[in-house]
């Protein structure tokens, strides 16, 4: 009977196990099979699940490295475990369901009957062959910072609990993200952070992400997200079917022949309206003007929420510091105000045409109140024909005829009468442009 017992500068400085075990399985800088790369991850895991048991019991007995093996695997909780596949070179197809299958992982989730990845997994390989990451359920959080994909990747059919991050990571020709899913209560996203797609075969696609087929439907996790931070493209992302909770495209841009292509994308949160101007552009690009037009609505609403929280931000970005930087701050938001409720940022005509009416109507009501046209505690005779028929009038831009014709012994009142009726043809002239630009939105160019 051996015995392995926890001493008390056995794990300082990152557990040092060199006393214990002696290591067959030291890390090449290559992999040409599969079951060389088994082997060195059968070693690396045994090492984890050493440290982690060591760390509950201070004595191990075992009678054999199997009884030692067999003991570890059921005492040690897999979700401590991270499973690393960094620093190497993989020259042969990668299938991670059928090495997952090799070392043991064998459980299926009960729902989707896929294997379940119980480990932690921090990969920063270079594949340069096809790699597959299919019909997994991750547990645990996914890492893929420094990795390299010289072929295609395939992360579909699969669940995911937690996050999935791609840091640094270089996408050479096609990844697909298809057929996915996020569980869990707590922030499970992908997050692509300082991707390289700088190859023209470099192909992106998102499709059929929390996206039931039988029965068509979303049913997208409320903490989903899917952030790529400071990106250059140069190659295509395709969304298709994805149903999301959030979006961040902050700092990436397009270059060359870089495509974004958005078809049914539904999202319910922009992260900033930087991330809707981006998709907006990018709608624009591929010649898409509904999409466009709906990422312009939703830029200015997410601006206009930007401005009204972020005053300072908002000031100290434009760099003036003078008295007429507040000007400038409260003039951009009344203008979006005004965009929003006269034609809703350009999409309703009918909406542009109900403001034109109403708010000429308003201010010719309210020039009329100081000639008597109206009177001030009665509104029974706004209605009069000599009202409807000057109102009429009123509603042709170049008549100035009530202003002309005007009872001179009401001077007292023809400041405010002169006021409100300027102000009205003001609103009515807005109010014609605003419907033209609504009926001419498909036509319209990217802004």
């Amino acid at each position: 009977m051996k015995t392995f017992e926890k001493q008390p500068n056995d794990f300082e400085n990152g557990y040092n196990l060199s006393s214990y075990i002696q290591d067959s399985n030291e890390k090449t800088s290559e992999y040409s099979n599969q079951e060389n790369y088994i082997d060195y991850l059968e070693g690396c895991l045994y090492k984890q699940r050493l440290i982690n048991a060591l760390t509950e019991y201070k004595t191990i007995n075992y009678s054999s490295h199997e009884d030692l093996n067999n003991f570890l695997k059921t005492k040690t909780d897999n979700k401590y475990i991270q499973l690393n596949i960094a620093g190497v070179e993989i020259n042969f197809k990668f299938d991670f369901q059928k090495i997952l299958q090799k070392l043991g992982c064998t459980e299926q989730d009960k729902e989707s009957g896929k294997i379940i990845c119980p480990y932690e997994i921090y990969c920063g390989a270079v594949f340069n062959q096809e790699a597959y990451f299919c019909s997994l359920n991750f547990s645990q959080v996914v890492n893929f910072e420094n990795s390299t994909f010289n072929q295609i990747v395939s992360f579909g059919d699969s669940v995911f609990n937690k996050s999935v991050y791609f840091e640094k990571v270089a996408f050479n020709q096609e990844a697909y993200f298809w057929i996915m899913k996020f569980n869990g209560e707590e922030n499970n996203s992908f997050h692509f952070y300082d991707i390289k797609l700088n190859s023209d075969k470099s192909y992106i696609s998102f499709r059929d992400i929390n996206y039931n087929e039988k029965n068509k439907q979303f049913t997208e996790s409320e903490n989903s997200k899917i952030a790529i931070i400071n990106t250059v493209i140069n190659g295509r992302i395709e969304f298709n079917n994805v149903a999301i909770n959030e979006i961040d495209f902050e700092g990436s841009v397009v270059i060359g022949a870089g495509i974004i292509s958005t078809d049914e994308l539904n999202v319910k949160k922009y992260a900033t309206w930087k991330t809707a101007r981006f998709l907006k552009h990018e709608a624009y690009k591929i010649s898409n003007t509904i999409e466009a037009l709906k990422y312009k609505a939703i830029e200015k609403k997410l601006y206009s929420q930007y401005l009204k929280y972020e005053k300072k931000d908002y000031i100290k970005s434009i760099k003036d510091t003078t008295r007429f930087s507040k000007m400038r701050y409260y003039g951009e938001r009344f203008s979006l105000w005004l965009s929003n409720i006269s034609n809703n940022h350009g999409q309703s005509w009918l909406q542009a045409v109900i403001f034109t009416i109403l708010s000429s109507l308003l201010f010719f009501s309210l020039a009329n109140i100081f000639i008597n046209e109206i009177d001030l505690y009665s509104i029974k005779n706004i209605f009069t024909s000599s009202f409807l028929k000057n109102y009429l009038n009123y509603l042709n831009p170049a008549n100035f005829d009530l202003m002309k014709n005007i009872n001179q012994t009401y001077s007292l009142r023809l400041i405010p009468f002169g006021f409100f009726y300027i102000l009205g043809k003001i609103s009515l002239g807005y109010g014609i442009v605003e419907i033209v630009q609504a009926f001419r939105k498909f036509n319209a160019k990217g802004n």
